[in-house]
Formats: C-alpha cells, structure tokens, sequence
C-alpha cells in the first residue's frame, strides 16, 4: 500500500506545522498504521514545544521514532493509537485491522515493525489506551519509590502524570497522600478522580514527588520532606536541573534523592521485574481505570498548533488533550 502521510514538525520554538510525505509501502515484519488518536505531553513534550531543550539533543534513544535530535525542523511525540490497515512480507494475515498504540511522533499513518507495536487490547477504548505511556511512567515512578507501610506521601504537580501517579498511590496503605499543584482547580479535580482527602499538613512527609517541572515545584518537594526523606524526580526541567536549597536544607535533610525514568529500569529491580513484566501490569491496571475522564480536550490534528498553545496557558480547565483524525 502506497500512499501520503500527513507528519507533524516542530519548526521553531512554539511553532509546529503539518507536512504531506509520501509514506511508500512497509517492509518486510513491518505494517502500515492508520492514525485514530494521539494525546500531547504537557511535559516533556512541551519543553521541547517551547524550545527550553538545548538544539542538538538527543529526543529518545530508546524509541525507533524518537532516535533524532532536537534540530529544527524535527519530530517529537509518544501517545498514537491506530489500526493496521497493511502487512509487509512474512507478518501473519492477523495483525491486520489490529488496533495498536506506538511510541510515533504525530502523524495520519506510518510504517513500523511489529516488534515496536503494542496491541491493544479489545475491551480499551483509544481513549483509555493513549494513557499508556504516562501510566506506564507513573507504574515506573512508584517502583522507584518503593511506598512504605503508613508513609506520608506528597505529590507535587498535578499534570496527568501526577495524576496518575496519584492514583497507583491511592491502592498504597499509607498513612496520608497529600497533593499539591499551582492550580487549585487541579487539585481538586485530581482529589475528585482518586477520593479521599489531604491531610492539611504541610511538612515532615516520608516521601515526596516532583512532577511540576519547574525549579518552584522541586523547591516545596524539598521543603515538605522530614529528615532522611526521599524525593523522587520525575520531571525534566530541560537544560539544567536547578535543586533549590541544595546547600542548606537540601543537605541537612539527608534526603535521599532518586531519578526516575521510565525507558529503564532500576538496577535493584531487575531481579524480579521486566520491561514485558511492567508492560502487561500496566494492561491489565488501565482495564478498570477510567483515565479517559482526564481528558479535558479533544482537537482535530489540523488544530495542532492550538493543542500546543492550549497546553502552555496552564488553566485548570485545560488537562489532558488530544488530536483526533479522520
């Protein structure tokens, strides 16, 4: 099958535009996917939106689509869902019209091979699968973190994937799981989406997330902890990570500080885990999750541009947001 793909691009900070390539036809163990959704990272998506990501550096060594640098004009994205609508040589007759998501920059259709595809399975709708990738972070962030017996957690940054991480938090029997956003709009949406309630205290947690991506989120992270606390780091502030307080109460505390990143896991984990492990886990949670009602937004692709600008404004009534094709 030969044909035209529509591909999105960054052409300059806080500008993205469409472009019409031919798409020829798959290889051999590769299918051709027709697009049906794609969601927008508000995070790391919008660093590199905003340009706050040096030129030059790598977007994601460990993801075929992502295996470029940051030049303008390039490709960035990680949440499709499609279905295969072709077969390239030696691909067994049923994978095609399977449903499946793909780590693929935005895009109306594209080629891959299948060992990069992930089906989905069939009581998902898209738009409870599109979340795969930000619950697979937050999956992998809550490893890290290894929650304890009646801890008192804090969560800092209430974007989806602090929502989420919230959540797995949620099933945890800790003593307390406060949350915290610049946004008091979120904070209750998100409380909302999980239950229960804060515990109104303000400092002295055992454990604490930074999801904020901004040194002010880190910096109340760091403040909120008691001694010999652990922080988790989760958010890719872009160039330099800055730690407010690094050379008082960063120190004092003892903190111990652990950076989380879902394309690995850690050492001491892999033992007992496995990225297949992690990935059928993540499956079966988001079967009886409804983390489609986080999606506050849904735009045709051509919208793109204001997809992005929507995402930047940082209102409480704009959360997770989609592009849909035709």
């Amino acid at each position: 099958m030969e044909g035209l793909t529509h591909r999105l691009y960054h052409t300059a900070p806080r500008t993205v535009a469409w472009r019409t390539e031919p798409l020829g036809r798959p290889a051999a163990g590769s299918v051709s996917v027709r697009t049906t959704l794609s969601a927008l990272s508000g995070g790391t998506e919008g660093l590199f939106f905003r340009g706050d990501v040096d030129e030059g550096t790598d977007l994601d060594p460990h993801l075929q689509g992502l295996s470029g640098k940051a030049c303008y004009p390039f490709r960035y994205g990680y949440c499709l869902c499609g279905v295969v609508n072709a077969l390239g040589a030696g691909v067994a007759p049923e994978w095609l019209h399977r449903r499946v998501f793909a780590f693929e920059p935005h895009c109306s259709s594209f080629h891959a091979p299948i060992s990069t595809l992930h089906p989905i399975p069939d009581e998902l709708d898209d738009r409870r699968a599109v979340f795969f990738p930000l619950a697979e972070t937050a999956a992998t962030l809550v490893l890290d973190a290894s929650p304890r017996w009646k801890e008192k957690a804090v969560v800092f940054g209430l974007g989806p994937l602090g929502a989420l991480t919230a959540g797995l938090l949620s099933d945890f029997p800790l003593e307390s799981l406060d949350l915290r956003d610049q946004l008091p709009g979120r904070q209750l949406m998100v409380r909302n989406w999980i239950g229960g309630e804060d515990s109104g205290a303000s400092s002295d947690f055992d454990l604490a997330f930074d999801l904020g991506g901004t040194p002010g989120s880190l910096a109340a992270a760091v403040k909120a902890l008691g001694f010999g606390g652990r922080l988790i780091l989760g958010s890719w502030q872009g160039r330099d990570l800055l730690i407010p307080g690094a050379g008082a109460e960063f120190h004092r505390k003892r903190l111990e500080t652990i950076t989380s990143q879902v394309s690995t896991l850690a050492p001491g984990m892999t033992a007992r885990w496995t990225m297949e492990r992690r990935t059928k886990q993540v499956w079966d949670t988001l079967r009886h999750w409804p983390v489609e009602q986080l999606i506050s937004h849904e735009l045709p692709h051509d919208q793109a541009q204001t997809a992005f600008e929507n995402l930047q404004q940082k209102k409480d009534d704009v959360f997770q947001v989609v592009l849909t094709y035709e």
